[in-house]
């Protein structure tokens, strides 16, 4: 065998020993890994799938994909395509369990690429279903498996990305190329943090020793730049005027602000140096009930992270150019991660969860080999030293199975309507014909998605903070045909707001003016916690009463004057 130099080493196309020239019997066993594994983890995800409402992103794309309308920035067309299908497909189950049904297979999909990713890296198909399983029973994946939401297809467009990526860079075979760059451009116009992954890529495809082989770059730039014209999707659906209408998308200059909308309605950025560090611990440190989340590791178990020091040694001797690649592909994961502060942060640090699985692998391969050797050199007959490889492989797949029983019970949510009942019941308080102001969050999503989808209680009107916007005005102005006082987009006297300085939220504060006296209005969720905390707001609009005890529904009283914000109890 000619002579492989030591940075190489892992990039080298030789197989392990125990996979080498099996006999066809054996051969056709390992070609049925890969959709066993599927299948064994579409069955896990689906068993423990919500089959009705989690508070979350997921109402208000359910009901977007329900509708076929315009979810939340950034639009996702590519998913909002897929749930309307699922919905469509699947016989049975309320909407937003069929759109769980996708996240669960999109997830399963996502560990059968990282079990095809681990056997080019690894070069061990026993390592690579270790570590697959590993994510598919880790807490953090498995959370986003079973509800609905965008991060499934997302971490699947970007682990597909690099397995093409790396199969191209170990094959040269250069239709792996071109799909590695329409798989990346799908990632980015999908969602906003793949192009976190772009620079480490980039370095992926620079350094392989198949640059020479690339295609044209005209072509790679046309098919990473191709999917953007899925935005001609929302540009169309949004020109139907459907009830799910965010950013009223229906012209060029809207489409433009709705899809460009970067900061995911300004929930990046880091504020301060302080911010970043606590940040930082709230990732790495030791998971407490009152203290840091511990998010690494929530997603894997120490005894696993461990095993990530001897892997990132061993690339650090054996292979630099892998390391560097996914350092930085980790590096600018877990910085977008640390700037995003939404309401369910948590997934988005799968990005670089993911690398860490990588790095985790190849600490595994370590110990594996140390193993064998040691097996190799343990004074026992040929049959025996047979079985005790058979035993160490099947304890690399047993090992994360550990941690089956306790995520199983964490994140079982068959049969769990909890969420789902409490936003029934807020619905079933409101006073016939009332009008419902609510706030691009989780229980503003909940209302719209009983009213849209559920068609709960058709005589309330459930409007949206967000439609105060100047882009977005028209969507309120549609509500005059629900014997609503709309005024003009012109008319900002009166009040300043919620959010001070800000056209939209003085027409927000007159809307409430010019109706409360008409029909009952009432704020639910976030909204009526900002009215409680801004006194400037509340000596703008009438006084108001607490629905419900310790629930965030609000009404404004009939018959008060706006200033009078002396505040009543049911």
């Amino acid at each position: 065998m000619a002579h492989i130099p030591r940075d190489d080493l892992y990039s080298s196309v030789t197989v392990d020993s125990t996979v080498r020239r099996p006999n066809p019997a054996v051969a056709a066993a390992y070609r049925l890994i890969a959709p066993a594994l599927g299948c064994f983890t579409f069955a896990l995800y689906w068993r423990t799938a919500a089959r009705s409402l989690v508070l979350g992103d997921g109402p208000i794309l359910a009901a977007a994909g329900s509708e076929l309308g315009v979810p939340p920035a950034t639009g996702y067309p590519l998913y909002t395509l897929l749930a309307h299908l699922f919905v469509r497909l699947i016989p049975a189950g309320e909407p937003v369990f069929r759109t769980a049904i996708l996240s669960s297979v999109l997830s399963a999909i996502t560990v059968v690429c990282v079990y095809l990713l681990g056997q080019r890296l690894f070069r061990n198909r026993w390592l690579a279903m270790s570590v697959a399983v590993l994510l598919a029973v880790s807490d953090t994946f498995w959370s986003q498996a079973v509800v609905t939401g965008v991060f499934p297809l997302h971490h699947l467009l970007l682990t597909a990305t690099l397995l093409c990526l790396f199969v191209w860079d170990r094959t040269g075979v250069r239709r792996y190329a071109l799909g590695a760059a329409l798989l990346a451009g799908l990632a980015i116009a999908h969602h906003v943090f793949a192009i976190l992954w772009l620079p480490g890529l980039l370095l992926l495809a620079w350094t392989s020793r198949q640059r020479a082989g690339l295609p044209r770059a005209r072509w790679l730039i046309i098919l990473l730049l191709s999917p953007l014209a899925l935005y001609s999707i929302t540009l169309l659906t949004a020109r139907r005027d459907p009830a799910i209408n965010w950013g009223d998308a229906r012209n060029l200059s809207n489409l433009a602000a709705h899809a460009g909308d970067i900061t995911l309605g300004d929930r990046m950025g880091f504020g301060s140096g302080a911010v970043f560090r606590a940040r930082l611990v709230n990732y790495a440190a030791t998971p407490e009930e009152h203290g840091p989340d511990g998010l690494l590791r929530l997603q894997y178990p120490m005894p696993a992270l461990w095993l990530a020091i001897p892997g990132l040694i061993a690339l650090l001797r054996l292979d630099r150019r892998t390391l560097g690649v996914t350092a930085l592909l980790y590096g600018c994961s877990l910085l977008g991660a640390l700037a995003y502060y939404g309401p369910d942060y948590a997934h988005a640090y799968l990005g670089s969860h993911l690398i860490v699985l990588l790095w985790i692998g190849f600490g595994l391969r370590v110990i594996h080999g140390w193993l064998q050797r040691l097996n190799r050199r343990l004074p026992m007959r040929r049959h025996e030293h047979r079985e005790v490889r058979v035993l160490i492989q099947l304890g690399l797949v047993a090992m994360p199975m550990a941690l089956l029983p306790v995520n199983y019970r964490l994140n079982d949510l068959h049969g769990v309507d909890r969420d789902g009942g409490m936003v029934r019941a807020m619905i079933e308080r409101i006073e016939p014909r009332g009008v419902v102001i609510v706030d691009a969050e989780p229980i503003g999503f909940g209302l719209q998605y009983a009213s849209v989808v559920e068609k709960l209680r058709p005589d309330v009107r459930i409007v949206s903070l967000r439609y105060f916007q100047p882009r977005s005005y028209r969507l309120i102005l549609r509500e005059r045909g629900s014997d609503l006082a709309v005024a003009g987009p012109g008319s900002e006297q009166h009040a300043d707001t919620i959010y001070p300085q800000t056209a939209a939220r003085r027409r927000f504060v007159r809307f409430i003016l010019d109706n409360y006296q008409r029909r009952p209005v009432y704020l639910a969720g976030a909204l009526a916690g900002k009215l409680e905390r801004s006194r400037t707001t509340r000596s703008l609009l009438p006084a108001h009463e607490h629905v419900v005890e310790h629930v965030p529904l609000i009404r404004f009283l009939q018959g008060s004057a706006p200033g009078s914000h002396s505040e009543g109890h049911p």
